[in-house]
């Protein structure tokens, strides 16, 4: 596999693709999607910061319960939230969603 300092044409693609990201992630705005902060792009090293989410991501909240003890009101919200997070992007045009239990995060879970 090339590396994109071996290979300026993978490099130029990739930072026009992450240029592109970074514009499109900047017009999102809905209460169910973590906002983006900043970006930093200084080759060959690109940063996205978003907003401090204190309990981390779904997945590390989720490992931290033993099996089958959320309340399923509790869980049942959560999927309502991921599910009004991805209608929102799915309404928004030339978007790819990427979803797992690593980049769904939470702020307050018990909102």
């Amino acid at each position: 596999m090339s590396q994109p300092e071996e290979d300026p044409a993978l490099a130029a693609a990739l930072e026009q693709q992450f240029t592109s990201e970074v514009a499109l992630l900047f017009r999102l705005h809905h209460p169910n999607i973590i906002t983006l902060v900043a970006a930093c792009k200084k080759p060959p090293v690109f940063c996205i910061i978003t907003e401090y989410m204190a309990c981390g991501s779904l997945r590390k909240y989720l490992h931290n319960y033993e099996p089958h003890s959320l309340p399923h009101s509790l869980v049942l919200k959560l999927a309502l939230d991921i599910a009004r997070g991805m209608s929102y992007l799915h309404s928004q045009e030339s978007f790819i969603v990427i979803l797992s239990r690593k980049t769904s995060l939470s702020e307050k879970i018990y909102r």
